[in-house]
């Protein structure tokens, strides 16, 4: 048995026919029990279990079948991971083609996916060196993609609307910019705020997987925001492109 697992309690039972044999392991184990129940690895901890043990399992011609809570949530964990990256690669495209139909400009169908890729990444990375000191979930980082994808593009929509409605009425570019800050820019920080606020009340589920996911969601909110005010404002100013852009 790898060093890693350390058998606390183990026992078998045989059915009457003697065709099926069941057998209990009880596993103790350093790590906390959100990582033993959901697999995730962390800067210190040892590889999950249920691979390790998947792996020490030499049947023979026998079926064997591994269940309980944990390799339960082994495989449920595995199954919604693969899904949520495989949305995630489809919703990116095609919010940049509906981005495209909706401004008719390249340039401003960009912007708003670029603040998006800067969001995400700066989540990530946030959420990252999180780990390093409190446990984080595997979740978390669904969140930030999915989150920091939706607000980033929802965020910069408002603020390139508003700039595009200022250029139509003929101020300049630098005006435009002013404009929007003060009136979609007000409406963001507002927004931003009371979202990562209502992520924030995660916080209060501690103990679950939930608290992690509420830090890492009203972290990336916070990172969409400031890119929102900071970058977005600034490359449309200094765009010297289509005066639509």
């Amino acid at each position: 048995m790898p060093a890693a697992i350390k058998i606390a309690r183990q026992g078998t039972s045989t059915s009457t026919g003697r065709r099926i044999t069941r057998v209990a392991v009880e596993c103790q184990n350093a790590l906390p029990l959100p990582d033993r129940c959901h697999g995730t690895r962390s800067r210190l901890t040892p590889p999950p279990i249920v691979p390790a043990l998947r792996s020490e399992v030499h049947p023979g011609p026998l079926h064997v079948v591994l269940t309980g809570n944990v390799p339960i949530n082994s495989s449920f964990n595995k199954t919604l991971e693969a899904d949520l990256q495989r949305a995630e690669l489809v919703a990116l495209p095609i919010a940049l083609l509906l981005l495209v139909l909706i401004f008719r400009s390249a340039v401003a169908a960009l912007l708003p996916v670029g603040v998006a890729l800067v969001t995400i990444a700066g989540g990530v990375a946030a959420t990252v060196i999180l780990s390093n000191f409190v446990f984080v979930s595997q979740y978390a980082f669904n969140i930030v993609t999915l989150v920091g994808l939706g607000v980033s593009i929802d965020y910069s929509l408002m603020f390139v609307s508003r700039f595009r409605e200022e250029l139509a009425a003929g101020v300049s570019r630098e005006d435009a910019v002013a404009k929007a800050m003060a009136t979609a820019g007000r409406a963001v920080a507002f927004s931003g705020i009371a979202v990562a606020i209502g992520l924030s009340s995660l916080l209060f589920f501690q103990g679950t997987f939930l608290a992690s996911m509420g830090v890492a969601g009203a972290m990336v909110v916070g990172l969409a925001l400031l890119y929102a005010l900071t970058v977005l404002p600034a490359g449309l100013a200094v765009n010297p492109g289509d005066r639509d852009a």
